[in-house]
């Protein structure tokens, strides 16, 4: 799971203005919210700059070269949860996996994570926790730290090797180094950026069943790993998660991740779920939802404040949409089995 996961600003209304912001606790979304994001993973379009004070920022070039979303929820409700009886909240991002974090008055932190390594969980245990924010942050404001997130045993049939364990260090050396305006492809803010540098070492041991060597864990030379970068997270008040952040790995890469809409509440899911896929998403033309199951469905497309904006009839394992007059945004999509055996929802983005 990319190292970012994080940071949540609560859901309200915001006016851009001159002066810099604080960041508490009070600004941490609750659970419920979900957040479509952009990536752009080939960024050159725009400097990232020094720090400083009253600092302008314009990113309204970034390129969306795929998409995500970031849903908070139940921790209770994530596979492994009863290994993290801590966490205040859960964070699930499409197609990467889940986090276990921890809200308080003085920070924000990651205990746990989890994700499917192929077809067996692994739940990555962060003794001692991964910080992302301090509480309050403003400028100035400078931390650092370390964890360790130790995995548990996978399966690994190779024999002799039976099982593998990984092990994650992190360090980072954190301050909130500039603030002013930011512009994103979604409007313009009033923000403080925090700066982190970020050292991890992952080493990998092996289960070996024996006779020879002895069973027993071992190191395997070539899971062993360093990595450093650099990150820059753009936060804002009354937005709901940050706007933006950077991460510059020392091969030369950068990725931007930015908000494409402000936070929204989650619906509630229907009580009984087909196996089913949407792609793209975002789309911009065609939508498809795959089905395990072929049969005549009823598809319907809603906006956020629930209006029918689009129906059709299909019959099949796949059902395409027709998307591309849709406004960009966030929209909900219900698949309904016209037999009734099942029905399932989900939520998908209309870029441009």
């Amino acid at each position: 799971m990319k190292k970012q996961l994080l940071t949540i600003l609560s859901f309200g209304a915001f006016v851009v203005s001159n002066a810099q912001i604080t960041i508490t606790q009070a600004d941490i979304a609750p659970i419920g919210f979900f957040m479509p994001r952009g990536i752009d993973t080939a960024f050159t379009e725009t400097p990232i700059g020094p720090g400083g004070s009253n600092m302008v920022w314009d990113f309204s070039g970034i390129v969306d070269d795929r998409g995500d979303t970031i849903t908070f929820v139940d921790p209770a409700t994530l596979p492994g949860a009863n290994e993290f009886p801590t966490s205040n909240l859960g964070i699930v991002i499409s197609g990467q996996g889940y986090a276990f974090a921890e809200s308080s008055a003085s920070d924000l932190k990651m205990v746990g994570q989890g994700a499917d390594f192929q077809g067996n969980p692994l739940l990555f245990k962060l003794n001692p926790a991964e910080r992302i924010f301090q509480f309050p942050s403003t400028m100035g404001t400078a931390w650092s730290g370390t964890s360790v997130a130790s995995s548990n045993a996978i399966p690994f049939p190779n024999p002799p090797v039976d099982s593998a364990r990984i092990t994650i260090t992190t360090t980072k050396d954190a301050s909130v180094d500039a603030w002013g305006s930011l512009t994103t492809p979604m409007g313009v803010y009033n923000v403080i950026r925090q700066k982190e540098i970020i050292h991890t070492q992952q080493d990998v041991e092996v289960y070996m069943v024996g006779p020879f060597p002895p069973a027993g864990w071992y190191p395997y030379a070539a899971g062993s790993t360093t990595d450093s970068s650099i990150k820059f997270t753009y936060i804002a008040n009354g937005i709901g998660f940050p706007l933006m952040e950077i991460d510059s790995t020392s091969d030369g890469n950068v990725d931007v991740t930015w908000l494409i809409t402000t936070p929204q509440v989650g619906l509630n899911e229907f009580s009984k779920v087909a196996d089913t896929r949407v792609f793209p998403n975002p789309a911009s033309d065609n939508l498809f939802i795959k089905l395990e199951k072929s049969t005549s469905v009823s598809v319907e497309i809603y906006d956020l404040q629930g209006k029918l904006v689009q129906q059709l009839e299909t019959k099949g394992a796949v059902a395409q949409v027709n998307v591309s007059k849709l406004e960009k945004g966030l929209y909900v999509y219900k698949v309904t089995a016209n037999d009734g055996s099942f029905a399932t929802q989900g939520k998908f983005v209309v870029t441009r």
